[in-house]
């Protein structure tokens, strides 16, 4: 059967090649030629004769574009609108009729694209799978390790209320509170005793021109500067508060110490005032009666220049208190006044001044910065 069924189609091409064949010998152009020779021709003719369809087609196309061309060309030089109206429609026309080879051409591309596209977003999820995997691990780590601290937070907060439970009772720290407020309150009334005779001080210096309310107050305003600025520490649980008491004990006793030189120190302003207002009456009045009035109203003036000058060299600084020799006192006044002209801070003063006396001497200095610097100040003042 297989013998049978393959015999036709071999009879078959043999037919066609004896055909061919013979029409290759018979188209042949020389008597001599052969059979191959003849194929060979009949091959030759078929590619020229594609050679030749091709280069028409060419030929045609290039000879119809410069044809289309010259015509539109020579529309145009007539009326524009329509050259470009003629020139649309065959550009629609063509692009009909090569629209299913651009379309061919360009599902080629989109489905390389497309193909693309989807393995680009394969790697890219397989990328980010494994990212996941990685971060919700690192995750889970931490999430422990932050239940684990926090548990040891908990458990280190409940051992400190129950020590503070049972080291300081309620009862206590109310009392602490309560003392911390009196505290403050005795600070407020200092303020106003202070605003107050910083008023009164200052109707002294009008009446007593040259003497200095700060010098007969001394170092009583920094002092009060320090305490408005001094921290009350607040009450916290589980600690001894014997030495808060005993602090707030001596603080009420400052407080005490203080109005009491706040008194003293109003009271000898309004002395010194009530002086200066009587030495300068009294030379007014023998002035009247010997000299001219030009004369009367110029010398209370000078008297007065007179008895503040001595009242404010008799009015020791309380600095000098610390110095039991005269010669130290007046080596500590040069040595602030030789500094006076210069451009130099109160700390470069003091370490200055407790360089030159050296010993124990230049420690009263620098132990008891509030009256130093208040010296300085007064120094400078004068100057």
């Amino acid at each position: 059967m297989k013998a049978n069924a393959l015999r036709g189609p071999l009879v078959k091409s043999a037919i066609v090649i004896f055909i061919i064949s013979m029409l290759a010998y018979f188209t042949s152009t020389s008597p001599e030629g052969s059979v191959w020779g003849s194929m060979g021709t009949l091959v030759v003719t078929i590619l020229q004769a594609v050679q030749w369809a091709i280069g028409m087609v060419i030929a045609l196309t290039v000879s119809l574009a410069v044809m289309i061309g010259i015509f539109l060309a020579a529309v145009a030089l007539v009326n524009p609108a329509s050259s470009s109206r003629m020139f649309e429609g065959l550009r629609q026309t063509l692009s009909s009729w090569f629209a299913p080879v651009m379309g061919a051409l360009k599902s080629d591309k989109d489905a390389h694209f497309t193909e693309s596209i989807g393995n680009l977003a394969t790697d890219i999820k397989k990328e980010i799978s494994a990212d996941v995997q990685r971060a919700q691990a690192a995750l889970g780590k931490t999430l422990a390790d932050v239940e684990g601290k926090i548990s040891n937070v908990s458990s280190k907060i409940n051992t400190l209320e129950k020590t503070a439970e049972a080291l300081a009772p309620v009862e206590q720290v109310e009392a602490l509170a309560e003392d911390i407020k009196g505290a403050g309150e005795a600070i407020t009334e200092v303020k106003s005793t202070a605003e107050s005779l910083k008023g009164r001080v200052d109707q002294a210096e009008k009446q007593v021109k040259e003497v200095s309310g700060e010098a007969l107050l001394g170092d009583l305003p920094s002092r009060i500067e320090a305490l408005e600025q001094q921290k009350i520490p607040e009450p916290v649980p589980a600690v001894d508060t014997a030495p808060l008491e005993k602090e707030i004990s001596t603080l009420k006793n400052e407080l005490a110490s203080m109005k009491k030189q706040v008194a003293e120190a109003l009271s000898a302003a309004e002395k010194a005032a009530s002086k200066a207002d009587a030495a300068v009456a009294v030379p007014a009045r023998k002035e009247k009666k010997a000299a001219p009035k030009v004369a009367a109203k110029a010398t209370p003036k000078v008297a007065a220049k007179t008895v503040v000058k001595g009242a404010a060299s008799a009015a020791e600084h309380r600095i000098f208190s610390y110095f039991s020799s005269d010669a130290d006192k007046k080596k500590v006044a040069d040595l602030v006044q030789s500094t006076l002209k210069k451009d130099m801070s109160y700390k470069q003063v003091m370490d200055l001044v407790a360089q030159k006396l050296g010993g124990k001497k230049g420690e009263i200095i620098t132990s008891h910065p509030s009256l130093s610097k208040d010296y300085i100040r007064q120094c400078r003042r004068n100057s």
